[in-house]
Parts: C-alpha cells; structure tokens; sequence
C-alpha cells in the first residue's frame, strides 16, 4: 500500500497478479472527495482493503471487486500529505500515522507533529495524540515487524526510529541508524529475512539527491545492506513484499 497504490489523476486501481502483472479493479464507488492523500492498507483478517482519504470521516473498503463506504462516527486526523497507513495483524486494527494539514500548498517538516489512529473496521479511535506520536512521522515510513509483533516508524529527515506496541510509542536509539535528511520512503517486512526494509528516498534539502541504499531493521539496529543489484533511483514509490514472487 502507499501514494503509488492509488493514482490520484484517474483514480485507477491496480492488482497484483501471481505472474507479475497488472489487473486493473473497479474504481471508488461513489467518487472518493478530497484527494491529497489517498493510502491504501491490507486488512487481512477481514481480507479487506482500506482506503483513507483526508477529506473525510468516511472510508472506503474493496472487498473482492466490490466497494463500499463506512461513515465513522470520529473523524481521523486529516493528514494533506505524507500519511502513513498500515495494518497491525496482531490487534487486528490499521494503524494511520499524520500530521493535521499542512496548509494549502505546504509540505511535512521534520519537526511536524503527528497523530497516531486506529481503524477497527467500524470506527477510527485516537491511540496517542500530538505529544505522544513521532514528529516528522509524515514524509517518513512505516512497516508491521511480525517477528517482533510491533509497528516500526522511521522519520522523515532526523531518520528517528520508533516502534509502536498498540497503545504507545517508543523511540529506539539504535547504534547505526539509517543517514539523516531523507524523507519520502517507504519500508516493508520481509517474513523470510524477518527484517523490516528501508530504500531510497529524496535527500530534504538541495541539491535534492536519491540515494539508492538498502537498510535493514532487526528489532535493535539498523544493518546497511550491499544487495548486487538495485532498482533505480525513484521517488515516490511503493514498497511491498510479494510472497508469490
């Protein structure tokens, strides 16, 4: 799940077939308002997915080809951009990570506040407020460590790492943490390595750089990975593991 999931132009679906192709699925029904921020995360419980949208209180799920729309009776924080949404098989609730705004036009900073919800496939609940949550959390990103039963969180810019248990944040002090001043990466659990994956990324100032390094979280420090082959330099990408590859 993340931006690239969800094209907010054309508002097209896209599937991942066994054999490495691309299925096209029935768009939002009705419209999806807003469009700042789309996200997109798998409850697998439920097999469901999850679209969050910062307009609104409602939220779509596609369920096989079919969408349909829960209105919340509590509306999440409306993050414009950078919202992190993932799925916490654990307490079987996804889990929305974001800063409220920013303004028309501006973007996340490091040092942005952020808020911490959870979906329960009924209603959104906030489980840690501005002074509890990682600042910086939106630009930055986000997996679920199975092996550790928690969700990890890297910051945009200060590359902080923290790890979420449910109910509260931590912030770790790894002796190896990923190089400062990234934002706009992604992360993804790999079971196999059962390593939490960190590419790429956009250096936050100029000249703007796309560092194509590879680091790996395991639960108590960051390892620098030296892969043989690297996908290209990108920016706003997704990143997922793909168990039938």
């Amino acid at each position: 799940a993340g931006r690239t999931s969800i094209m907010s132009s054309s508002l097209g679906v896209y599937a991942g077939a066994p054999d490495g192709s691309w299925l096209r699925l029935p768009s939002p029904s009705p419209a999806v308002p807003g469009r700042h921020d789309l996200e997109l995360a798998y409850e697998s419980e439920r097999d469901a997915v999850v679209l969050y949208t910062d307009a609104t209180n409602l939220v779509w799920e596609l369920h096989g080809t079919n969408w349909s729309v829960i209105t919340s009776a509590t509306a999440p924080v409306q993050c414009r951009d950078g919202a992190l949404v993932r799925y916490d098989p654990l307490r079987r609730k996804t889990v929305l990570v974001g800063t409220r705004g920013p303004a028309e036009g501006s973007l996340p900073t490091s040092t942005s506040p952020s808020e911490t919800w959870l979906w329960d496939g009924a209603n959104w609940a906030q489980a840690a407020g501005t002074s509890s949550s990682p600042r910086g959390a939106a630009g930055g990103g986000m997996a679920f460590d199975a092996a550790r039963g928690e969700m990890v969180l890297l910051t945009m810019g200060t590359m902080q790492t923290w790890t979420f248990d449910g109910a509260k944040w931590t912030r770790r002090s790894p002796a190896t943490p990923p190089s400062p001043g990234l934002w706009v990466f992604d992360l993804a659990y790999d079971p196999v390595s059962q390593l939490c994956v960190f590419f790429c990324g956009e250096t936050t100032q100029q000249p703007l750089l796309y560092p194509r390094n590879t680091w790996a979280w395991n639960g108590k420090d960051w390892n620098q990975l030296g892969p043989l082959k690297s996908p290209p330099a990108t920016l706003y990408y997704a990143l997922a593991y793909f168990p039938e590859r």
